[in-house]
Order: structure tokens, then C-alpha cells, then sequence
């Protein structure tokens, strides 16, 4: 769900804070840091377990969002979408890997299709969501609320 905000609404909101040609460099930020981290995330996975890995994938996607929120210039929109793509680029490559290593050989099947369709779930059904706290809030309170959401996700996942 958090993620989805981002998807359905950086470009009004870059439009409404006048960083428009920032925000057309976020995704350019984003996909530089999930390219350059990926290898590191996933030798921390296997060396030291996936709590070292996802937590601070939760924590990361939190203090971009919660950053995105309080953007007023390029830099911090652009640093934004570095500490959203650690977080959420991490969350979605580990994320699938717990979920190969917590079951049985003759259910990866299931579990990876189930994973997957959650995803999906979150990015069909976040921007309807959020469109309607959206009609409640400023865009600055919906990152806010889409930052809490990760945080939800750390309590859970302990």
C-alpha cells in the first residue's frame, strides 16, 4: 500500500511543491539504488538472516516516505526516492526470498504466487485506498499515513 502512493501520486504532488523536473529523476534515484544495492542486500541475507535485512527495509521505506512528506526542494525529493528505493527494492527482492525459506520444497509454488499476488493486491488496490484518504488529506498527510504503514509491518513481522 505504502509503495502505491508513490506510484499514484508523486507526479501531482511534484506538480502541487513546483519540483516537477526533480520528480522526473526520482524514479531515475530509485532504480540507480535498488540497481547498486540488491547484491549487497542479498550477501547480508545470506551471511547474517533476513531480520538484518528487512527491518531495516521497513525502516528505510518509513524515512522515505516520511521525508517525501516534508519535501521542499530537488535534493530531498531525489534523497526520498533513494531511501524509498532501499527500502521498497530490498523489501520486494528479501521479502520473496523469506518467503521461499520459511516453506516446505513441495509448497514454493504456492507461497510464491501467494507472495506475488499480495504485492499486486497492495499496488491494485493502494491507489484506490489512498485516493480516498487522499480526499481527506494533503499530500503531505497521505506520505505521512503511507509511512506509518511500513512501521504496521515491522511490529508484524517481528
Amino acid at each position: 500500500l505504502s509503495y502505491s502512493s508513490v506510484l499514484s501520486f508523486l507526479s501531482s504532488y511534484t506538480k502541487v511543491i513546483h519540483l516537477v523536473a526533480a520528480g522526473s529523476f526520482f524514479f531515475v534515484v530509485y532504480a540507480l539504488v535498488i540497481t547498486f544495492t540488491r547484491p549487497l542486500t542479498g550477501r547480508i541475507f545470506d551471511a547474517k538472516g533476513e531480520q538484518y535485512v528487512m527491518y531495516p527495509s521497513y525502516l528505510f521505506l518509513t524515512a522515505g516516505l516520511f521525508l517525501l512528506s516534508a519535501t521542499t526542494n530537488s535534493i530531498t525529493l531525489l534523497i526520498s526516492g533513494a531511501l524509498v528505493g532501499l527500502g521498497y527494492g530490498t523489501f520486494m527482492s528479501n521479502g520473496q526470498a523469506v518467503c521461499l525459506k520459511i516453506v516446505k520444497e513441495h509448497r514454493i509454488s504456492i507461497a510464491l504466487s501467494t507472495y506475488f499476488i499480495g504485492l499486486d493486491l497492495g499496488l491494485g488496490v493502494g491507489p484506490y485506498l489512498m485516493g480516498i484518504l487522499k480526499s481527506y488529506t494533503s499530500f503531505r498527510g497521505l506520505y505521512i499515513v503511507s509511512g506509518i504503514i511500513p512501521l504496521i509491518c515491522t511490529v508484524l513481522y517481528i
